[in-house]
């Protein structure tokens, strides 16, 4: 089974939103380290490097058709990473100075990605790119979340009980996203799909971006919120 290439537009798009993800968390770096008298310019390009060793590795799996050749090996490390990496991250200093200084509504408005990634991946479905178990058409109502940071997030700093509103309702369709890809994902190594698309550039980015980012940032939410 083959599946239909996306267009260059709608690429773009995608790696427009991933894009916004990775500068929104060297901002919160940047602004933390300037307001607990921290070095923001040099954690920040620290974090950028890290980030971009991270990503071009992925990359570079991706595009060689490496992890096409060795699905079962390569794609669970690039999973475990996509979660170790952003738990460690907001368990670290790093992780408390954001959730110490940050305002809330940033955090939770952070979650906003979360609408446009899921628009894209109903214009996906429509064009026979992904399934439709991957939308709101199918089981995925991850969208909610997005809608809600996007709608409630600047009463976030008044209002507290909002913010751990949108908190557990994130965190909960975070894990039923994370069940649909996983059974989805069995399913096209079962049928022998030659190339399936959560091993493809950039959908690939989606993993340490889009989940890494919705890890870190349910934990750092959590933990302003403990600290509020």
């Amino acid at each position: 089974m083959n599946l239909t290439p996306a267009s260059t537009q709608q690429l773009l798009v995608f790696g427009l939103v991933l894009l916004c993800v990775v500068v929104m968390v060297l901002s919160a770096i940047y602004y933390s380290n300037l307001r607990l008298l921290g070095d923001p310019k040099k954690e920040t390009i620290k974090s950028f490097a890290f980030i971009g060793v991270w990503l071009g590795i992925i990359t570079v799996l991706s595009l060689t058709g490496a992890i096409n050749q060795l699905p079962q090996l390569l794609y669970p490390l690039v999973m475990f990473f996509s979660f170790v990496i952003p738990i460690w991250f907001a368990l670290s200093d790093k992780g408390a100075k954001i959730a110490l200084s940050v305002p809330l509504a940033f955090l939770v408005g952070f979650h906003v990605f979360r609408l446009p990634i899921n628009l894209m991946l109903d214009v996906w479905v429509e064009d026979g790119i992904l399934p439709k178990a991957y939308t709101w058409i199918g089981i995925n109502y991850d969208v909610v979340t997005g809608m809600l940071a996007l709608i409630f997030a600047p009463l976030a700093n008044r209002y507290r009980w909002i913010a751990w509103g949108i908190n557990i309702v994130g965190i909960v369709l975070f894990f039923h996203v994370l069940g649909i890809d996983s059974v989805l994902g069995i399913t096209q190594i079962s049928k022998g799909m030659d190339s399936p698309f959560v091993y493809q550039w950039p959908f690939i980015l989606a993993n340490p971006i889009g989940i890494g980012g919705v890890v870190a940032g349910h934990i750092i939410l959590t933990r302003a919120l403990r600290y509020h």
